[in-house]
């Protein structure tokens, strides 16, 4: 207890010792941020900080290099990123799959930048070397995209279907939406649908490929279709399927399925979760309104008697 007390009165000297440890503390953080590797920078999602201890040094290892190379990406810097990434590729200790997937992220680079050609010349030539598989798959959807960007949708149409054939399920599921894009932005509306119909149900792209379904089913008219659709979409995604549209395409095609109770239902869900002033819901309560007004109008008609013997009489 004394000597607590007697340290109390001392503050000068204790305040000093405190001031040292921070400092050597904040040396030694300083050194330990200097010594962090590239690699250690980016996968921390440092970018800049990655890209600025790149540039402080006279040689990168070829990890520090395809680093820098993708947080140079990541900021936007493309300029950057091709020049560690060709850096890095020049590497003859770069070899087999790992030079291949550098090369792919790299022809997506251009991709990207809308260097459609360079991206094209990247894939091709990469492909000429490689066996088929998932690898190759993601190689024919780039050489697909570029093309389709290009306007050349009859040629991507058949590297869409090559991504397909090759592909592991996250690149066919890929691959059957964006082939099925292709065939819509075609006007080839049955082979669309049956290419939405093929991705895989619980991936990545099916929220999006329902949603194209429901909208071809509805262009055609294919009612039931469009019911079956919604109800999928629903039951696996139900937050996906929950938005104004959804609900207008889900109450027309009970309408014209002749489900007005269903529909009267549905409309009132829909005007729950959204305002009365949300355009497809007043689009749908219209829709709703109209198809009303015409069946009672059939059902008075049934009901009036017609004087068969007043005609004529006169």
């Amino acid at each position: 207890m004394e000597r607590v007390i007697k340290g109390a009165n001392a503050p000068d000297s204790v305040r000093s010792l405190i001031y040292l440890v921070l400092f050597l503390l904040a040396v030694s953080s300083v050194t330990f941020a200097q010594s962090v590797p590239v690699r250690q920078l980016t996968l921390s999602g440092l970018h800049f900080d990655a890209l600025t201890e790149a540039d402080s040094k006279s040689q990168l290892s070829l990890d520090d290099q395809l680093s820098a190379a993708r947080s140079a990406w990541a900021l936007g810097l493309a300029n950057k990123a091709r020049s560690y990434w060709d850096e890095a590729l020049a590497n003859e200790s770069l070899v087999g799959e790992e030079k291949n997937k550098e090369l792919l992220s790299r022809a997506i680079l251009e991709l990207q930048e809308g260097s459609l050609e360079e991206s094209r010349r990247l894939a091709e030539r990469t492909t000429a070397n490689l066996p088929a598989g998932d690898l190759r798959s993601q190689f024919w959807l780039l050489i697909a995209e570029s093309l389709r960007l290009q306007g050349a949708m009859v040629q991507s149409e058949g590297y869409y279907q090559k991504a397909v054939a090759e592909g592991s399920s996250e690149t066919k599921s890929e691959a059957t939406f964006l082939l099925g894009e292709c065939q819509l932005k075609q006007g080839r509306m049955n082979e669309a649908r049956y290419s939405f119909a093929g991705v895989e149900s619980r991936g990545k792209f099916a929220v999006a490929a329902i949603r194209r379904l429901i909208e071809i089913d509805l262009n055609q008219k294919s009612y039931e279709g469009v019911l079956t659709w919604i109800s999928q979409g629903r039951q696996n995604y139900p937050s996906e399927f929950e938005d104004p549209w959804i609900g207008y395409a889900d109450i027309l095609a009970l309408l014209e399925a002749g489900r007005m109770d269903d529909a009267g239902q549905e409309l009132g869900r829909l005007k729950s979760r959204h305002s009365e002033k949300e355009p497809w819901f007043q689009v749908a309560s219209a829709s709703y309104e109209a198809k009303l007004l015409k069946e009672n109008l059939i059902a008075q008609a049934s009901l009036t008697p017609v004087n068969l013997t007043s005609r004529g009489s006169r």
